[in-house]
């Protein structure tokens, strides 16, 4: 697996965290937020917590508040970014009524916007230069949700929240194989109770079959095979062998997966269909992988 990058097929991963700012919607939330911005980045900080608490209560999204760098000042005042926490605390809380833990549903879904501050959520950087993204903090996470995952199995949609149980697979999804066929059974079954995300769950069956067996059953997976010297941008993406290509857009489907050839697209992958090509050749999908629950739809 040296010198692989790997990609999900999957574009749109926002996990409904909070009310999102939409035109229509009430713009005072916007409004707010642009001038607690304007006074972050002056250091005027009374100012600026002031209208950051408005835009909140009005909407703003936690994720954009978390990591938009105007706010990088803000954070460093501990009492005054602690009432911050809570009124983003009190935001999710009410976006997910009724889960039975809401701590736990807090604490995972900041874990998500770490995960994704220089991913989904790079718009918010704001300073020169790249982003470097903070390794330490990343498998601090990892080791925090096996920790909750030994604890109390995969956390469920009814306890956490939607943003609470996906954020889970977005940490998990970096880890190795061998952890990954430990927990698949646990988000399989979570699934099925309707309390994980079934396309999340493809994606990670996925993952770890395009690491132990170099292939998969969905079509989620990419990779570039980069060499000594190359740079990454000049290398298109390439998918993994597809076993069960014949049914693979069946299976998607009844999983509601986001549209194959659309995702292909935007990602530059070139996909040929089975029909147009010479050389096709089926991969039969494995007793074992079907025995392990990977074939969701059956």
């Amino acid at each position: 697996m040296k010198n692989l990058c790997f990609f999900f097929l999957y574009l749109i991963i926002f996990p409904a965290s909070a009310q999102v700012i939409t035109p229509g919607q009430d713009t005072a939330a916007a409004v707010y937020y642009q001038q607690a911005g304007e006074y972050a980045v002056r250091n005027e900080h009374a100012a600026a917590f002031r209208f950051l608490k408005e835009a909140i209560v009005n909407g703003a999204r936690g994720e954009d508040v978390l990591t938009d760098t105007d706010f990088t000042g803000l954070q460093k005042d501990l009492n005054g970014w602690a009432e911050i926490e809570v009124l983003l605390k009190s935001q999710y809380v009410a976006s997910n009524p009724g889960i039975s833990k809401p701590d736990l549903g807090y604490e995972l879904w900041r874990m998500w916007v770490e995960d994704q501050r220089y991913r989904t959520l790079k718009r918010n950087y704001k300073l020169p230069g790249n982003p470097v993204t903070d390794i330490a903090l990343h498998q601090q996470q990892l080791i925090r949700v096996k920790e909750i995952i030994k604890k109390s199995g995969w956390p469920a949609y009814s306890e956490v929240g939607r943003a609470g149980g996906d954020a889970v697979f977005f940490v998990f999804q970096h880890d190795d194989a061998k952890n990954m066929k430990k927990v698949l059974p646990l988000l399989i079954a979570a699934a099925k109770a309707g309390e994980a995300d079934m396309s999340k769950v493809a994606m990670m069956i996925d993952r770890y079959l395009a690491y132990t067996e170099q292939v998969q059953l969905y079509g989620s997976q990419a990779f570039r095979r980069i060499k000594p010297g190359q740079d990454r941008k000049d290398i298109p993406l390439t998918l993994y062998p597809i076993a069960g290509e014949e049914r693979m857009l069946e299976r998607r489907k009844a999983l509601g997966m986001v549209d194959f050839f659309e995702n292909c697209r935007q990602l530059g992958v070139e996909y040929i269909r089975i029909e147009n090509r010479t050389d096709y050749k089926p991969i039969v999908i494995k007793k074992k992988w079907v025995d392990a629950g990977y074939l969701l739809t059956e």
